[in-house]
C-alpha cells in the first residue's frame, strides 16, 4: 500500500459517470483581515477538504485505514484534530478520500501544518505520514 498525494482545497467533485476528480481552490495561503488584537484566536467560518490518493497492489478483500489529521500552528502547538475511517473495497487497487473540515482557528501569522497520519487496521500493516503547509498572513485593522 502506498500514499501518493494529499491536497488541501476548498472543494472537490467526483463525476458520477467518469469517476474523474476535480479539485477547486487549492489552499496554500490565506490572507485574513481582523479587528482583533494580535495574539487573540481568530475563528474563520470556512470549510475545506483534504483530498488524498492511495493505492494497493493487493486488491483482495476489504481493507480498512484510519486517518488522523492535526492542525499545528507556527509554534508547533496542536490547534485541532480531525479524522475518520477509510475503506478499500474488495477488488479495488485505488482509494481517493475526502476529509471535509468545517471552521479554522488561527492564533498567529506564519506557517501552519496539517499533519496527516494513515494507519492500517484489522491486521493491515501500513503507516504513512504527510505534512501539508498552509501560510497564514494576518492584517490587524482597527475598525
Amino acid at each position: 500500500m502506498q500514499h501518493h498525494w494529499s491536497v488541501l482545497c476548498q472543494s472537490s467533485v467526483i463525476d458520477i459517470d467518469s469517476k474523474l476528480l476535480s479539485l477547486y481552490d487549492c489552499l496554500e495561503k490565506i490572507n485574513v483581515n481582523t479587528p482583533l488584537k494580535p495574539g487573540m484566536p481568530i475563528n474563520l467560518p470556512i470549510s475545506f477538504e483534504v483530498v488524498s490518493f492511495l493505492s494497493d497492489t493487493q486488491a483482495k478483500g476489504k481493507r480498512k485505514l484510519e486517518l488522523k489529521a492535526e492542525l499545528l500552528d507556527p509554534k508547533g502547538q496542536k490547534i485541532n484534530q480531525f479524522g475518520g475511517e477509510l475503506f478499500f473495497k474488495d477488488g479495488s487497487r485505488r482509494l481517493r478520500s475526502r476529509l471535509k473540515i468545517q471552521g479554522l482557528t488561527l492564533n498567529d501569522p506564519g506557517l501552519y501544518w496539517l499533519r496527516l497520519h494513515f494507519q492500517g487496521r484489522d491486521g493491515l500493516d501500513f503507516v504513512a505520514d504527510c505534512d501539508l503547509p498552509l501560510e497564514v498572513n494576518i492584517s490587524y485593522k482597527i475598525l
